[in-house]
């Protein structure tokens, strides 16, 4: 059965304020969990974070993403990124007008409370 995303998701805050634990917590068997930091791993396999990297990082993040709404896999994509700057997410936004997508930012302290930004629909 092919899936159609419906959402891109994109969890925000600073490092440790635990997005990852809110994406693997709300995740469902059909949903694509990605980040920049999932590209910063060294050949064992251990993080290794690399800001001359960070540009790159992110492209194969972003490629991730489209590729995830190409395959029909998922119903759902959760970005956990920081996102602290514009150019982070200028990419989810051209990817959810180019296929109709809803985008949906949440943000905050995770390991608490979280709170919800808002929704941009793009339909």
């Amino acid at each position: 059965m092919k899936l159609k995303v419906t959402a891109i998701i994109m969890l925000r805050g600073v490092p440790g304020s635990g997005k990852t634990t809110l994406a693997e917590a709300i995740a469902t068997n059909h949903t694509l969990l990605v980040a920049a930091d999932d590209y910063m791993v060294d050949e064992d396999g251990n993080y290794l974070f690399n800001p001359n990297k960070l540009k790159e990082c992110h492209s194969k993040c972003e490629q991730a993403v489209e590729n995830g709404i190409i395959i029909g896999r998922y119903s759902k994509i959760i970005v956990h990124n920081t996102s602290t700057q514009k150019w982070e997410m200028d990419a989810y936004f051209d990817l959810a007008e180019k296929y109709i997508l809803s985008i949906e930012f949440l943000g905050g302290r995770f390991l608490g409370v979280f709170f919800r930004w808002g929704v941009t629909l793009f339909r």
